[in-house]
């Protein structure tokens, strides 16, 4: 950069004033520099103190300057021009060797009578810091900034010191998937077994996962999830049985009720990374019905099964160290027991069964900081849908349709083979005939002496 640019930078805060002006557009005054020169990057307005006729002050950043000790190429020039029509430009000349004088008012610098520059824009800069080792004690950065220069004299400005206070934060969210979402019954050729040997025994398999994912910055410590899952159904059995529990990254949970007493196997909970096993239980109860769109409730108008209405048991998990863009996921694999909706009190009925969970952060790793602990909740639910299969009458008219759209049919293929003489038939010649009646008085024996 050229030396007369970073002493603009330099004292840009001190000589710098804003003002607002308006342009004379119906009657303009043009003014021109040399070529390449970006000559009017910046205009600014210049009023000497003995109150001469204000003139015009035109900046080029890559000019060459006429100053006869200058040995720098393009190192910029500003341009004096009256406010006259079609008037002519003059370049101030520079001065490096004596000190500079700094008049605000006029927003020009002066050396012992001569020009030395003219500021005419403000430099502004955005730095983005990214600060690093930063322990658990600390309240604040400092940081120490200063502008240094290609001048031969004076090259660096004064070093000022900017202390930002440090805050904490962390974004932690929780959300959750039922997979699959849907359940569809009844079953086709499904019976109950007793005892359950295996999860297929009591019904399709239901998954819950949930996530709890920290967005940062800041990092926490400690939290806990509470997760309320509806287990029995009406008092008299199992709704979302539990076959097993698993956890990812810093998470582990415990409940106060047996999980699986019945001890029934459940293979297909070892696979929650296969993406087909997941789609293949998304589809179990659902593809072996032939359901219409217009046969599904709504879940507003389904009959909800969630703590209120059941009995839950509550599974408290606690969550580790979090740092940002990390999680923590809690997968519940349970079965819907299909035989307690199969009973007569639970027929033609469409439930939605809801399980909650709900987390809060305890503890940040930041002593001497205020932490706001963030926390939050959310439900999961799958829908079990009722639908009967019931056989639509044909309507009159379509089998008025079908029979005349037949005949219709039949008429025209004779049309054709009459057309093409399929009924027109070749009799055999008559000659054979005529020869028996001749022979049958011989074979009389009637024939003349």
């Amino acid at each position: 950069m050229p030396a007369v640019w970073w002493v603009v930078v330099g004292v840009v805060s001190v000589c710098l004033q804003a003002e607002a002006f308006n342009l004379d557009v119906d009657g303009p005054s043009v003014f021109s520099g040399p070529d390449r020169s970006y000559f009017g990057f910046s205009v600014d307005f210049f009023k000497p103190r003995n109150n001469q006729k204000s003139d015009v002050l035109i900046g080029a950043p890559r000019a060459n300057s006429s100053a006869p000790s200058s040995s720098v190429v393009e190192r910029g020039a500003v341009y004096s021009c009256p406010w006259t029509n079609s008037a002519s430009c003059q370049q101030l000349e520079f001065d490096n060797t004596a000190p500079l004088v700094c008049y605000p008012a006029d927003k020009l610098l002066y050396s012992q009578d001569r020009w030395v520059l003219v500021l005419l824009a403000r430099v502004l800069a955005e730095l983005k810091f990214s600060v690093h080792q930063l322990s658990e004690q600390d309240t604040s950065v400092k940081f120490d900034l200063q502008i240094v220069s290609s001048n031969q004299f004076n090259n660096s400005s004064p070093q000022i010191s900017s202390i930002t206070k440090l805050a904490v934060l962390a974004k932690v969210s929780i959300r959750g998937v039922s997979a699959p979402d849907q359940v569809l019954l009844p079953i086709a050729n499904w019976k109950p077994k007793d005892p359950p040997v295996v999860g297929d025994d009591i019904g399709p398999q239901i998954l819950h996962v949930y996530e709890l994912h920290n967005s940062g910055p800041s990092t926490f410590s400690k939290a806990v999830l509470d997760v309320d899952w509806p287990y029995r159904f009406n008092n008299n059995g199992s709704l979302l049985y539990i076959t097993s529990y698993d956890t990812e990254g810093p998470i582990n949970c415990t409940t106060v009720m047996e999980i699986n007493p019945l001890n029934v196997s459940n293979p297909v909970s070892a696979e929650k990374n296969n993406s087909s096993t997941s789609r293949d239980r998304g589809t179990e109860g659902r593809n072996r019905n032939h359901v219409h769109k217009r046969d599904l409730e709504t879940q507003d108008n389904l009959q909800k099964l969630d703590c209120s209405t059941v009995t839950c048991l509550k599974l408290r998990c606690q969550v580790g160290r979090l740092e940002k863009r990390q999680s923590a996921i809690l997968f519940i694999y349970s079965r819907l027991a299909v035989n307690n909706f199969l009973k007569s009190d639970s027929q033609n009925r469409s439930y939605v069964v809801r399980s909650s969970a709900s987390f809060s952060v305890i503890e940040m790793p930041y002593k001497k900081l205020v932490p706001e602990l963030p926390a939050n909740s959310t439900t999961v639910s799958v829908s079990v849908l009722w639908v009967t299969d019931v056989p639509v009458p044909v309507p009159g008219w379509v089998v008025a349709l079908a029979v005349l759209a037949g005949l219709l049919l039949l008429a025209l293929l004779i049309f054709i083979m009459y057309k093409l003489g399929f009924f027109k038939r070749v009799r055999p010649p008559q000659e054979d005939c005529t020869e028996k009646e001749q022979l049958q008085p011989e074979e009389n024996g009637n024939t003349d002496a």
